[in-house]
């Protein structure tokens, strides 16, 4: 029990001694050779120990879980998820293939342990390591990520080879496309071929006819001078011109004979006429169809083409397991931290000191005491 401003000094009140503030001090400047002994001794051991414990390094890397498809909402699909891969991880399930690899035994080497971390809502993930040895602990990160990559990579290769096979298949289509394409453009150009065919025909039995009407009307006016000739010899007929008359009757029989054939080729010829127009008609509805098909076939084109480089992007897309950043070793250490330690050390070694010179006082004044 400590009273300060108490004059008295060594007087014993039930067993305590009453020691004031400025007694304190006194003996914290008696003995401050011994404080400034112990402060010393804690920190020269502090810095020994810094000096003597082997420095440790941080090994640092960091991964991403790529992108390798989507699902039917457009969502992306990953090659794995962040917890699959730092659960790999931290079970070391490469361990005994990195120790083959490396041609390290698996005994002595059991120091190396990869640790992790991954921030919220992200699919980064930070590895890394502390070790005396970060040369070494750098070699085992490096092929801990190729067994990492090696492990995963054959779900990017399958994803791969599916878009492959929808890529050639899509090409297939397009070749199939082509081909069909082909094939109502040869029916297209035969059709015209045909289309022009039937013109000339139809041209032709329009100049038939032209030519039979024409031929109708000659054979009509000369009919019509030989009846108007014949009646003219039956007002005159003295009986000597009867074989004149029959002669003229029987020509305009033959005309009206041959007017009556001509009619009948021209009812003919117009009927020609009209199939051939309605087959005229059926070729262009037929070319019609034609160009609709290959309407079709342009926007399935399209379709295909648009298809086939959507799987070509997406091919190309795919990432796997993505290295963000190599293994690397950080240049400041992790421990010791020397500073820190060295700072503890004189906190403590200045108390331990205190403690000590107050010890050694109150052991000397007690066997004063007894001594008295």
């Amino acid at each position: 029990m400590v009273r300060t401003g108490d004059p008295e000094y060594g007087k014993n009140t039930d067993n305590f001694e009453v020691i004031s503030l400025y007694d304190l001090i006194q003996i914290l400047i008696k003995r401050k050779k011994l404080i400034v002994l112990v402060f010393m001794v804690c920190v020269l051991v502090a810095v020994v120990g810094s000096l003597m414990m082997d420095p440790v390094y941080r090994v640092t890397a960091s991964l991403y879980p790529g992108w390798i498809d989507e699902d039917q909402d457009g969502q992306p699909i990953y090659v794995a998820s962040p917890s699959d891969i730092i659960g790999s991880i931290e079970k070391e399930s490469f361990k005994f293939q990195i120790f083959e690899k490396l041609g390290w035994d698996n005994i002595k080497e059991q120091s190396f342990k990869v640790k992790t971390d991954s921030p919220q809502n992200s699919k980064l993930i930070y590895l890394y390591m502390d070790s005396a040895f970060p040369e070494k602990s750098k070699e085992f990160m490096l092929t801990l990520i190729d067994e990492i990559q090696r492990f995963y990579s054959s779900r990017t290769k399958s994803r791969r080879e599916n878009l492959t096979q929808e890529m050639i298949i899509n090409d297939n289509l397009m070749k199939s496309l082509t081909k069909q394409e082909e094939r109502i453009l040869l029916d297209k150009k035969r059709i015209n071929k045909q289309l022009n065919s039937t013109n000339d025909r139809l041209d032709l039995l329009r100049n038939t006819q032209k030519r039979l009407q024409n031929e109708v009307l000659k054979v009509k006016d000369n009919t019509n001078d030989i009846l108007s000739a014949r009646n003219a010899i039956i007002q005159h007929e003295d009986g000597r011109d009867s074989l004149v008359t029959l002669l003229y009757s029987s020509t305009i029989q033959q005309n009206l004979s041959f007017i009556q054939h001509l009619s009948t080729m021209l009812d003919n010829n117009k009927l020609q006429q009209i199939e051939i127009q309605k087959e005229i008609e059926n070729m262009f509805i037929k070319l019609e169809d034609k160009d609709l098909a290959i309407q079709e076939l342009s926007l399935k084109r399209e379709n295909i083409y648009s298809n086939g480089r959507k799987i070509k992007l997406m091919k190309d897309s795919i990432e796997g397991l993505k290295i963000v950043s190599h293994p690397q070793i950080l240049p400041n250490r992790v421990k010791p931290n020397r500073t820190l330690m060295v700072a503890l050390a004189a906190v403590l070694g200045l108390f331990l000191g205190i403690f000590m010179a107050f010890f050694k006082e109150f052991w000397q004044s007690q066997k004063k005491l007894h001594s008295s």
